[in-house]
């Protein structure tokens, strides 16, 4: 016991603690054997425990805190390992490349798809066997509502123009004269018979050289445009001849244009446009036309003196430089109209759009003129009034897209007159001689409505009569202009009862009437 108690007592000097926060690495790190006995805070690897205490706001020694901000560029370093650069620039390499090779795969398989599918309809629509020519289906065949066929043109040998475009003619006279034909009417179906139809006069030096059989016969010029010479083979053009419904018109000679309207098309390199030049004696007294897919212009028909004038067409312009006829009728739906109208009893001009600009010259219907055939308006956009006489005018002009711009360049005295100008979309106008009489009536919904004149107090009958207006409603509410009212030479205003009616209606735009 004794011994215990003697032996020596550790003095404070020789208790040293141990400081392992400062010296001894959280991880093992290894080295070289020429490591660093005391490695300072500095070389020491950044943990993360390390970041998250720094991120807290706690530092390195436990219980230690730092406030305001701090700013540790590199939280992580290894971003900034030489090594993972290259490994991200490979990764990314491979995902571009994984990216085109897909891309190039389904442009492949689109290209392979088109290209079987294409090949299916280029055999279903007649281009195998090297044949190179589409599948149009049969020769259309003349029906017989169109009247007996008496003779087809025969085209010549084609001819080639400037790219890869071809040229066919047929030359040929109407070769029924054991009935003279009166009316004329051409009619066209298919979709291939589209073009222009030009109408002439058989001049006086062309009919003294022709034979005598020959003189009043139709003479056809007919020029075919094409690139593919399957179509030349597939369609009709040929001369018919039928008995007219009505009796007065006489023996009917027409020409048929048709051609083949396939099943399967359109088809946009195809092409095939006529050119057809017609020229007509003096001896016709009708004019029909019916082509859908044609336009239609005249040269001065004035010469002839036509019961009625009928043209038609869906596709194209209608032009008419100057006819003389006592019923009238021109439509289209995607064109203009425009021409100097002759006419004593009905004229009627209708579109859908396009532009109506036209000259009109009345002139009187005899008693004896009273029974000739009507051609009723297109379509029928204001009956007349109950006051129409048998030897009155009425005059329709009607567009839905365009503007509508009629003048009357002469009026019989006396004559009674029932005009009708509408628009749409449009001006709408007319411009009538100091021969009008009776009322008028300008309306719009957004625009102005106008009437100018009188501007001339010359009395047409030279009797020295007074040039009379009178307003009867006049109002402008929120952009709706009406004004109505009667003009009239002398006396008192119920004189010009059944005198005539003139009526300009448009929704977006001007509507003007002017008296002279």
């Amino acid at each position: 016991m004794s011994e215990l108690n003697h032996h020596p007592k550790k003095s404070n000097e020789d208790k040293k603690p141990i400081d392992r926060t400062e010296s001894e690495p959280l991880i093992p790190q290894a080295g070289p054997s020429t490591t660093t006995n005391n490695p300072t805070t500095a070389d020491r690897p950044r943990t993360v425990r390390h970041h998250r205490r720094t991120l807290s706001g706690r530092s390195v020694r436990s219980g230690h805190f730092q406030f305001g901000p701090s700013y540790h560029p590199n939280i992580y370093p290894t971003v900034n390992d030489p090594f993972t650069r290259q490994s991200k620039r490979a990764a990314d390499a491979r995902a571009r490349s994984r990216f085109f090779k897909s891309l190039l795969l389904g442009v492949g398989l689109w290209i392979v798809i088109g290209l079987v599918l294409g090949w299916t309809g280029w055999q279903e629509s007649g281009w195998g066997n090297n044949n190179h020519r589409l599948n149009y289906g049969a020769k259309p065949e003349i029906p017989q509502n169109e009247g007996h066929v008496i003779a087809c043109a025969n085209f010549t040998t084609a001819s080639s123009l400037p790219g890869n475009n071809l040229r066919s003619e047929a030359n040929f006279a109407f070769k029924n004269r054991r009935h003279q034909p009166q009316s004329l009417f051409i009619h066209s179906k298919g979709s291939f018979a589209k073009g222009r139809i030009m109408i002439g006069l058989i001049d006086d030096e062309q009919e003294e050289e022709g034979e005598i059989s020959e003189e009043k016969s139709v003479k056809v010029e007919i020029i075919a445009l094409f690139n593919d010479e399957a179509l030349i083979d597939l369609m009709n053009i040929c001369e018919v001849s039928k008995r007219s419904e009505n009796e007065e018109l006489g023996r009917q000679a027409g020409l048929a244009i048709y051609t083949p309207s396939p099943e399967v098309g359109p088809y946009p390199d195809s092409d095939l446009e006529f050119r057809i030049n017609i020229l007509i004696p003096k001896s016709i007294s009708s004019l029909e036309i019916r082509s859908d897919l044609f336009s239609i212009k005249t040269d001065d028909l004035s010469f002839i003196k036509f019961n009625t004038i009928d043209f038609g067409t869906t596709v194209g312009s209608i032009t008419i430089e100057n006819v003389w006829s006592h019923a009238i009728r021109i439509r289209t739906n995607n064109g203009h109209v425009e021409g100097v109208f002759n006419v004593s009893k009905s004229l009627s001009l209708a579109t859908t759009n396009g532009a109506i600009n036209a000259q009109v010259a009345l002139f009187p219907l005899t008693k004896k003129d009273q029974d000739l055939p009507d051609l009723p308006p297109n379509p029928p956009s204001r009956g007349l009034p109950s006051s129409t006489t048998n030897l009155s005018t009425s005059v329709h002009a009607t567009t839905t897209n365009g503007a509508v711009v009629l003048q009357y360049i002469h009026h019989p005295i006396d004559q009674t007159l029932f005009s009708f100008v509408s628009s749409t979309n449009g001006k709408a106008s007319v411009e009538h001689t100091p021969s009008f009489e009776g009322d008028f009536e300008a309306e719009t919904v957004w625009g102005s409505a106008t009437v100018k004149g009188p501007k001339s107090n010359r009395d047409p009958k030279g009797l020295n009569r007074q040039r009379k207006k009178v307003i009867r409603t006049d109002r402008d509410e929120l952009g709706y202009r009406h004004i109505s009212g009667s003009v009239w030479w002398d006396g008192d205003e119920g004189i010009k009862k059944g005198k005539g009616d003139s009526v300009v209606k448009t929704t977006l735009g001007a509507a003007q009437i002017v008296f002279d």
